[in-house]
């Protein structure tokens, strides 16, 4: 087809479903979200014909661009009552209308139109996230909050099965991979893509979706049978141990969802040093809440794991970049999580009105942190104690820093875990620093 016409058409379609869902939500004949959810499956129904229209990625950067410039200009202006109805009727703000374009182009750009690696990411964003919203609306019994809006069990359950769904039934029509590869890489991305949406609001999910499934069954397609399973397994198990001891620890649903993205990142990025050296930090929050009143207890969301995690991710995400071994990397990773763990117990001493920071407690909890680094291979033999002792020291420092910078024991203090995560980031470079001089 030609590119143009094929511009033309899907703009037309666009156009036409944005008319025909504001007339039905003006006519209050569908609720205004039920329109919102049409506009964004029709969305989807049309960019799954992509591949089959458009030979070049340029058509479709044009037709993003025009879709993104199209929806700005409707919803701030005179138009978003009149044809923008059907899909900004709704309350809440989100700009999941905007990020939706952004995100397909993106994955088709990615992809070149192949549909092994296009078609899940849009079905994903299309189907399984329709069908989380339905389940949640009309079933949702045991909710929990996101980044800026309610989510529900019931909710992110219906978004594993048709995520499960829109990943496995292009892969059978469209790849020659067997059944079992098919079964066990649809089975971690759908985990994987629930714990994205559950975890996420303002429709940021609808480009974290798309992107992040891309990059998942584009990694997952070069791995043996064994090491799909072995990811599989790592999100199951991480998933189920926040679960069952959802009573023990001081997560909320988004929190459980976000943390069990961070273990994971954490094994795929660094291995398993990394990833035991993530949970013995939970280990250690698990001990700390045990040590907290009943009464004093709170719950809290994903900041406290965007504290841990964004610093010590950091040097597994950048170790191409700054020319780092992966042995320095996952040492970063884990100088990270000491100096965390160190704060997490001088903020726990002033939470609870005790006096002093109990410099053994803090020492024990930070080496046992660290203990994982036994696990790193290809390290010097006098790297190690050296790389100790700066842990021990700098972690005591930042704990004191933290100690002092917080100055008030109220946990809602919204710069809070950014502090943590500032002294965490701060304190491991310093640490990979002293390490290294001393060594040199």
């Amino acid at each position: 087809m030609n590119p143009w016409l094929a511009i033309l058409v899907c703009t037309l379609l666009l156009g036409a479903l944005l008319a025909i869902t504001a007339r039905a939500s003006k006519s209050n004949k569908v609720a205004p979200e039920t329109a919102r959810k049409m506009v964004h499956v029709g969305m989807g129904l049309i960019c799954l014909t992509f591949p089959w229209i458009f030979s070049d990625v340029w058509p479709v950067l044009i037709l993003g661009g025009m879709a993104i410039t199209g929806l700005i200009v409707i919803r701030y202006s005179s138009l978003r009552n009149s044809i923008g109805s059907g899909l900004f009727a709704v309350s809440r703000h989100s700009l999941g209308e905007i990020l939706f374009p952004i995100g397909v182009a993106w994955v088709f750009s990615m992809s070149k139109g192949n549909p092994v690696t296009y078609l899940p990411p849009i079905l994903l964003l299309t189907i399984a996230d329709t069908a989380g919203a339905i389940a949640g609306t009309r079933w949702g019994k045991h909710h929990f909050n996101a980044a800026g809006s309610v989510k529900s069990i019931e909710g992110s359950s219906a978004f594993a099965i048709a995520g499960f769904l829109s990943v496995a039934a292009p892969l059978f029509l469209f790849s020659s991979l067997s059944a079992v590869t098919i079964l066990s890489l649809s089975t971690a991305i759908a985990i994987f893509t629930m714990a994205v949406e559950g975890a996420t609001g303002h429709g940021a999910d609808n480009i974290l979706l798309p992107v992040g499934s891309y990059f998942l069954i584009d990694y997952y397609l070069g791995l043996e049978h064994s090491a799909l399973w072995l990811r599989v397994i790592a999100l199951v198990v991480l998933l189920v141990l926040l679960l069952v001891l959802h009573k023990r620890h001081a997560l909320n649903g988004a929190a459980i969802l976000t943390a069990m993205l961070f273990g994971f990142a954490a094994f795929m990025l660094g291995g398993p040093a990394c990833l035991l050296s993530g949970l013995a930090l939970f280990i250690v929050h698990l001990l700390v809440q045990r040590t907290i009143p009943r009464e004093r207890c709170v719950k809290y969301s994903i900041d406290i794991i965007f504290a841990f995690a964004l610093p010590s991710l950091f040097w597994l995400a950048v170790d191409d970049g700054l020319h780092l071994p992966l042995a320095v990397s996952q040492l970063g990773f884990i100088s990270s999580l000491c100096a965390s763990v160190a704060m997490l117990h001088a903020g726990t001493m002033l939470f609870t009105g005790r006096e002093g920071h109990a410099i053994g407690m803090c020492l024990l909890k930070t080496l046992f942190v660290a203990a994982p680094v036994l696990l790193i291979r290809d390290l010097p033999p006098s790297y190690l104690p050296l790389w100790c002792t700066s842990t021990l020291v700098m972690s005591l420092i930042s704990a004191r820093v933290f100690y002092c910078w917080r100055g008030h024991p109220h946990d809602d203090a919204p710069d809070t875990w950014w502090k943590v995560a500032i002294l965490s980031l701060a304190a491991s470079a310093l640490i990979l620093s002293l390490t290294q001089l001393l060594c040199s």
